[in-house]
């Protein structure tokens, strides 16, 4: 259960080893995340279930290393491990869900980083900056970028970008860079811890 125990705060639980006479046979984690927190019990058999008040009971299986080797790669949140607990010992469908959404949010945040460059580049070398400009250049990229981004991704990044203030809209839609791509780093360093949120 050692290993068990600390899968579960890799994943970001509040974990304690659980079990009586001195058998540590089971996992206790807790999700605190207010109104929506929630609980579960890991455990090799469900015999010992009846003795914890907990949300879930799940019995330990190679599904969890699948779900710490995932969340080493495509971070995922407590509130979508929430269903695969819920779903157990059926998780599969559910870990395919979590899957697609951590990959989902892994391809955003590249394109964001993508659409960043692009916008320097552009500046310097005094191109229009506008969504189908910058979808001609994300489709030039070699490694392409995948999947491929369609207009609505574009104009997505360019919002949460202008909200940071890295770019400004302009009135016919175009969009003017505001600062280099070295000066937007710490811009969006302050608006992930929050900075930017309260300075505004």
């Amino acid at each position: 259960m050692h290993t068990t125990h600390k899968a579960m705060q890799q994943l970001g639980f509040d974990t304690s080893l659980v079990g009586s006479g001195g058998r540590r046979s089971g996992v206790l984690a807790k999700a605190e995340l207010g109104q929506r927190r929630y609980s579960v019990l890991l455990v090799s058999d469900g015999t010992a279930a009846a003795d914890y008040d907990v949300d879930y009971v799940c019995i330990v299986n190679a599904t969890i290393s699948e779900l710490v080797q995932l969340h080493a790669k495509h971070p995922v949140t407590l509130l979508e491990l929430r269903s695969f607990f819920a779903a157990s010992p059926d998780s599969d469908r559910a870990l395919a869900s979590i899957r697609t959404a951590a990959e989902r949010r892994a391809a955003d945040a590249a394109l964001f980083q993508h659409t960043l460059r692009l916008l320097d580049d552009f500046s310097r070398k005094l191109i229009p900056i506008e969504p189908n400009a910058l979808l001609g250049g994300l489709a030039m990229l070699q490694p392409p970028v995948n999947p491929p981004p369609t207009r609505a991704d574009v104009e997505r990044a360019l919002d949460l970008i202008e909200l940071m203030g890295i770019t400004q809209r302009n009135g016919d839609g175009s969009y003017t860079v505001q600062t280099s791509l070295a000066g937007a780093q710490p811009m969006l360093s302050a608006y992930l811890s929050g900075g930017g949120a309260q300075a505004g």
